[in-house]
C-alpha cells in the first residue's frame, strides 16, 4: 500500500464512524421503506447529515459472507 504524507494534521482527532451492515441507498434515499406505515422518511438523518455537510464517506461493495474485522483492518491500515 502506497503511503502518503500531506505535511501537517488538519486536526488533532480524528472519528471513524463504520456502518456496519449499513446500506447505502438506505442512508441517502429518502422514503426507503414506502410500504411500512410511519416509517422514518430518513433513516439515520443524523449520520446522513455528517456525510453530507462536514464528513467523508466512502461505500464499499461485498460479496456475502463478509467479515465485518478484515475491512476494518484494511479501512485503518495497520
Amino acid at each position: 500500500m502506497k503511503s502518503y504524507n500531506v505535511g501537517h494534521a488538519e486536526s488533532k482527532r480524528l472519528v471513524l464512524i463504520v456502518g456496519d451492515g449499513l446500506r447505502a441507498d438506505l442512508l441517502f434515499n429518502e422514503n426507503a421503506f414506502p410500504t411500512i406505515p410511519n416509517a422514518p422518511k430518513v433513516v439515520a438523518p443524523y449520520l446522513k447529515s455528517i456525510a453530507e455537510t462536514r464528513g467523508a464517506f466512502g461505500i464499499s461493495h461485498a460479496r456475502v459472507p463478509t467479515e465485518s474485522r478484515p475491512g476494518h483492518v484494511a479501512i485503518i491500515g495497520a
